[in-house]
């Protein structure tokens, strides 16, 4: 059920007699760092927990002061984006049989939303 608010447009608001058959649910906001921190874990990285903190900062940094364009996305699917493609440049390469972690996934998921690269922040 998505809320008839600011926001959703073309939605309208639920009768009363319809309302009384659902029952009210709590929702939180998702820990980002423990689920970075599991994500990195399972696609290889060694080092997930301290890394997964600096991801998340460097998230929630681009989501305060980046432009609040409602086309940026510096939530959780983005997030995950990134750390999908980190994986993938973590595995072992064809030619050589090496690992060789970059900054690849980074700017290859976040950087082109943005004007400026976050050089600074990295």
């Amino acid at each position: 059920m998505n809320p008839a608010g600011k926001g959703y447009g073309g939605r309208q608001k639920l009768p009363d007699n319809l309302k009384q058959l659902f029952r009210p649910v709590a929702m939180t906001k998702p820990d980002l760092e423990l689920i970075a921190e599991v994500i990195m874990c399972s696609v290889g990285f060694k080092s997930s927990g301290e890394l997964s903190g600096k991801l998340v900062a460097v998230f929630q940094l681009s989501k305060q002061l980046l432009s609040p364009q409602q086309h940026y996305d510096w939530g959780l699917r983005a997030m995950k984006t990134v750390l999908s493609s980190a994986g993938n440049l973590l595995q072992p390469s064809q030619a050589g049989g090496t690992r060789q972690p970059n900054n690849g996934a980074r700017s290859e998921c976040s950087v082109p939303q943005t004007e400026h690269p976050l050089k600074a922040y990295i």
